[in-house]
């Protein structure tokens, strides 16, 4: 049986959809988890292979994801693109996140 807190937190990763996340939002793991339909580790092992932006650090321990960046490299997946393609997408989406962070 669920208890409250996780019952709240499914509820909250359930809510949370590609097209009611602002560009800007920060999304936590398991909500980019839950978009994107793959386990932690494929997750992470993707992130190390270069197939999907790194984290945004906003605290000591706190992590998370642009869901405009989510949105893009989601698209791509479904749109089939080749690893090097998605390569270069998630190189050009952090390189934009530099050109963000000096404005």
């Amino acid at each position: 049986m669920l208890t409250q807190q996780t019952q709240a937190q499914a509820f909250t990763t359930r809510e949370i959809t590609m097209s009611t996340a602002s560009d800007n939002a920060l999304l936590r793991k398991p909500a980019v988890l839950s978009l994107i339909g793959i386990s932690a580790s494929t997750f992470y092992q993707r992130i190390k292979d270069g197939l999907f932006t790194s984290p945004i650090k906003i605290g000591v321990r706190l992590s998370g994801w642009r869901a405009s960046e989510v949105r893009q490299l989601n698209g791509a997946l479904i749109a089939g693109q080749a690893d090097d393609e998605i390569r270069e997408l998630v190189k050009r989406l952090e390189q934009d996140r530099k050109v963000q962070a000096q404005h």
